[in-house]
């Protein structure tokens, strides 16, 4: 979105209107219009049961009159308005039948396994009941379907971002952009950017469907479908894509591999530079944070391994001062979650922080992420880097696309001598 050109050629918006962005339209982007399923109700009903009658003599209608019914009735409520419209023609689910009849499936799974709602008492009730249960929770259909469903239905994230970017194309971005995808479908990454889509129509999507493809993160997000066509040559393509974070969470490499396309393909650069020449690039790659839960130490375990493999190749090549990685590395949990915009203003305070943090670098032998001595503060290398963007684009003249600095999750690649520069951008 930062790329994203206004009227004027210009970028649309600046990295603290992104923040202004998230705030004010969180409320719509995050919206959950998705209801319980009748498994959850359930086992809270259960739960909350045990809680407060464990050892009684309840039974299970009690169980299902005085605690599931309830739940039924608030789910079944009309939902909150929040300004958006629901889509009047979304297809019927399987799910909303299933929570709507969730008291009748309960009492069918009872009397499935010969157990009498009226009757049997509660201790013995339960015991059976769970155990038949277990069954079906621990199927691996339903634990894909309760573990992978997205929380939100996407809805509003796609208000928002296609009311902000229009019909815009990614050929007509201010600056070369790099977006990595991948396509659930084909089981298969799907790496997006301005080059390509200049060459090829197809690989030309709106930059709105790039924008909620990049933001489909799993369990957040269902994955966004959308068609691409070309007509010469006649070419069609269907696309089904999450967040690229499930192969590419530090996309470090990914931009340096555009380059390197470029190179093969022999299309023409600013700048003249061999394949796996490090020493005429410079890379700044800032990270988003990590915290320690389990799904956050998976995928931060591909990204520190790019890290690595990244420092590495530049000490080779005698050029590790050309990489500059900014992370915060012990971000406390709770700020960690991408769909709480309370934390945002703490999260503003950990960036200023980390501004004023000595620059870290991986150490190639211990494989730590560490403070480089003599290498001051984070703020003073980006002012560093500013002033090789702003001195190329001089060079370049008033005609040249401006070079974006931004502090979201980017990786930027760019030539560190004041002549000849290229510059390619990774958007996650």
């Amino acid at each position: 979105m930062l790329a994203a050109p206004n009227k004027d050629s210009r970028p649309l918006c600046t990295a603290k209107e992104i923040i202004d962005l998230y705030l004010e339209e969180g409320a719509t982007i995050f919206r959950n219009d998705h209801k319980a399923t009748w498994a959850q109700v359930v086992l809270e009903a259960v739960l909350l049961y045990i809680k407060y009658y464990d050892g009684s003599n309840e039974t299970l209608r009690s169980l299902h009159d005085m605690f599931i019914r309830p739940r039924l009735a608030v789910l079944e409520a009309p939902p909150v308005s929040n300004g958006v419209e629901p889509d009047e023609e979304a297809p019927a689910a399987m799910e909303d039948y299933i929570q709507e009849h969730a008291g009748a499936i309960l009492q069918a799974l009872c009397h499935s396994q010969g157990l009498a709602l009226d009757s049997l008492p509660f201790q013995e009730g339960i015991k059976e009941f769970a155990e038949g249960l277990r069954e079906t929770l621990l199927n691996p259909d339903f634990v894909r379907y309760a573990l992978l469903r997205p929380k939100y239905d996407g809805e509003g994230l796609r208000k928002v971002v296609r009311g902000k970017l229009g019909n815009h194309r990614l050929q007509e971005t201010v600056t070369n952009v790099v977006v990595p995808t991948f396509d659930i479908k084909r089981n298969q990454p799907v790496v997006f950017s301005t080059s390509k889509a200049r060459q090829d129509r197809v690989m030309d999507p709106c930059l709105s469907d790039i924008c909620i493809a990049a933001t489909a993160a799993p369990t957040f997000f269902p994955a966004h479908k959308f068609n691409t066509i070309s007509f010469r040559p006649l070419k069609h393509e269907e696309f089904n894509l999450v967040d690229a974070g499930v192969f590419a969470n530090n996309p470090t490499t990914v931009a340096m591999n555009e380059v390197w396309r470029m190179i093969d393909r022999g299309e023409e650069l600013p700048v003249e530079v061999s394949a796996m020449d490090c020493s005429k690039l410079c890379i700044l790659s800032i990270g988003t944070g990590v915290t320690q839960p389990l799904i956050d130490t998976l995928m931060y375990s591909t990204g520190s391994l790019v890290d690595y493999n990244v420092a590495l190749l530049f000490k080779s090549q005698r050029c590790e001062d050309n990489y500059l990685r900014i992370q915060e590395d012990h971000l406390d949990p709770a700020l960690g979650a991408m769909d709480d915009t309370s934390s945002m203003e703490k999260l503003i305070e950990v960036g200023e922080n980390l501004l004023e943090r000595q620059v870290y670098r991986t150490d190639c032998e211990t494989r730590k992420y560490q403070p480089v001595k003599g290498a001051g503060t984070n703020k003073e290398a980006l002012t560093k880097l500013a002033h090789q963007l702003v001195a190329e684009r001089r060079r370049r003249g008033a005609t040249a696309p401006p070079i974006l600095l931004s502090v979201t999750d980017i990786t930027s690649v760019v030539e560190p001598r004041p002549k000849r520069l290229k510059s390619t951008y990774v958007v996650q």
